[in-house]
């Protein structure tokens, strides 16, 4: 009995680990995505990998460059699709393997703006959904 109860535990074990390994949970801070997301908002990620394809307006997740938080932001354009007004880019479509990330509040957002088109394997997660 207690091996079996030793058996069940290490399986919850490493089923956390596996969904932990593909799932993320990011919480939303400050203004830039509002009035879609609020700071608190709570959000429920799958990780990207290989063969992930990223949609036009799927709200994805990156990464900050020190690595102290993450960025929240939206998908305005695919590869093949015309870069955006405001957009510094070489081309004048987006080029394969990258996207235009926008906050949903242009005000108050870092984004493509700054950044131009941005590698798709920047993105490290694409929300799936809000929890409450």
């Amino acid at each position: 009995m207690i091996a079996l109860a030793a058996v069940l535990l290490l399986l919850m074990a490493g089923a956390g680990l596996l969904i932990g390994r593909r799932f993320l949970v990011v919480t939303v801070e400050g203004i830039s995505m509002t009035p879609s997301l609020r700071p608190g908002d709570r959000l429920l990620a799958r990780r990207t990998g290989r063969g992930t394809t990223i949609e036009r307006d799927a709200v994805v997740v990156l990464r900050h460059d020190d690595g102290s938080g993450y960025y929240i932001k939206r998908v305005t354009s695919v590869a093949g699709d015309p870069v955006p007004d405001g957009i510094p880019a070489a081309t004048p479509s987006v080029p394969p393997g990258t996207v235009v990330l926008r906050g949903d509040n242009v005000h108050a957002s870092l984004d493509s703006r700054l950044w131009g088109c941005v590698p798709v394997g920047q993105i490290i997660a694409v929300t799936l959904r809000q929890l409450a």
